[in-house]
Parts: C-alpha cells; structure tokens; sequence
C-alpha cells in the first residue's frame, strides 16, 4: 500500500484550539457590549477593548489561514453590533417592513443579522493591521494609527447604515451612530472632551486609552503612562469647570 505522505493530518488539538477562538471570539463581542447596556456600566470603555486586543495577539500566535483569522475577526465584530442594534427589533417592525406578525419580526431579526455583519468590516480592518502589520514594531506611531482606524470604521459604519436603509422619507447622511464608544463615555468625565474633539475625537481618545492600558500590562511604562496622565488630568479638570 502507498501512503500518501503529501497530504497534511488534521489533529484533534488543532481543531479543539480552533473551536477555543471561536468561542473566544464570540465572548470578546459579547464583552464589548457592556459598557452599553447602562449608564453605570459607561466607565468600562476605558478597557473594554482589552479582550479584543487580546483576541488578535492570540491570533497572531497561531498557525490559522488567513482566512480563519480574519473570519474570528469579524465574527467579533459581529457579534458586538448585534448586540448593540438589538434594540431595532423593538421599533415597531411593522412600520418598518409592511408585513405583521411573526413574518415581520422574523424578516427584520434577518435583516439585523445581514446588517451587522456587513457593517463590522471595520473590526477586519483594524485587526487585519494588528495581526499582519505587527503594531508593537511601531513603537510610538501605534497610539495615532490604530485609534484612527477604528473611527474611521465608526464613521464609515455610519455612512453605510444611512445607505442601506434610504428610503422615502430618510437621507444620505452620518445620522445612525451606534456602538460608537463616545456614547458610552457619555457619564464619565471624558464627555468633556467631546467639546472640542466631537463624537469621534472622544473615540479616538477612548482607543487611545486602551492601548495605553494595554502596553502598560506589557510592561511598556514610559510612553502610555505620559498619555494616561494627559487624558485623566485634562478631563477631570474640564468636567470640574
């Protein structure tokens, strides 16, 4: 008999560990939907992003294709904004479909599902440039670059959302900002910085306090330590004002 040699074995740990990121995956979307789910909950978005930045050193680590890793990506991402835009299915859906009964829920839970997916491209983005760009090579660029993609993603998510959904009575617009971390912000004094800085700076800036926090459990004190004293200093003075 002729064994071929050529052909890779599948072990049982290779997909135990590949079934561990998929779960872990789903548990990191999960996370990131807890700063809003109330306004007590808000201050979490300081480290909110922790178990995802985690998620992506993980996958960085293993022997995944590309194509899996970037599928755990958005599976995340996924995740996260069926989370948030659960509320949708709560608006009356009849008004929104024309059907009734369970035929419109049904079509308008379907329809979340689609959108959600479709609009957490954002996260493959911003995990495509951790995973692949090898950010801890960047040094101090990474606290400008990453915070910069992810609101780039919220704003361009919110673009999409007003296209999907045009209607008669809707217009071509940033209008639907959800699970945009500046609005979990909104009861800690970060809120202050949204004077000057808007909705996106103060996403910028939440970013930016998540990879602080994150190199500061590396071991990286210098750099992150700096920016977290600006931030925190500057917004309890501005929220005492």
């Amino acid at each position: 008999m002729i064994k071929n040699t050529h052909l890779p074995k599948i072990h049982r740990a290779d997909r135990y560990s590949s079934l561990k990121i998929f779960g872990f995956s789903i548990a990191v979307g999960l996370i990131m939907t807890v700063p809003f789910w109330r306004y007590q909950l808000g201050w979490l978005v300081c480290i909110v992003l922790l178990p995802f930045i985690y998620l992506l050193q993980v996958l960085n680590r293993t022997d995944l294709t590309k194509r899996s890793k970037i599928g755990f990506i958005w599976l995340s991402g996924w995740v996260f904004l069926l989370g948030v835009t659960f509320w949708l299915i709560q608006t009356e859906p009849g008004r929104w479909t024309g059907l009734t009964g369970w035929l419109s829920i049904s079509s308008l839970v379907l329809t979340n599902i689609l959108f959600s997916g479709f609009l957490s491209l954002g996260f493959v983005f911003f995990g495509i440039t951790w995973v692949y760009l090898k950010p801890e090579l960047w040094q101090k660029r990474i606290f400008l670059v990453l915070p910069a993609l992810w609101v780039l993603a919220e704003w361009a998510r919110s673009w999409l959302f007003s296209v999907i959904s045009l209607g008669p009575n809707t217009t071509i617009g940033p209008h639907w900002n959800f699970g945009d971390l500046g609005f979990a912000a909104s009861v800690t004094p970060l809120v202050f910085l949204a004077r000057f800085m808007g909705l996106y700076g103060l996403g910028f800036v939440i970013i930016m306090i998540n990879l602080c926090v994150w190199w500061l459990v590396q071991r990286r004190y210098k750099l992150p330590s700096v920016i977290l004293a600006s931030i925190m200093v500057v917004s309890f003075l501005g929220y005492m004002v």
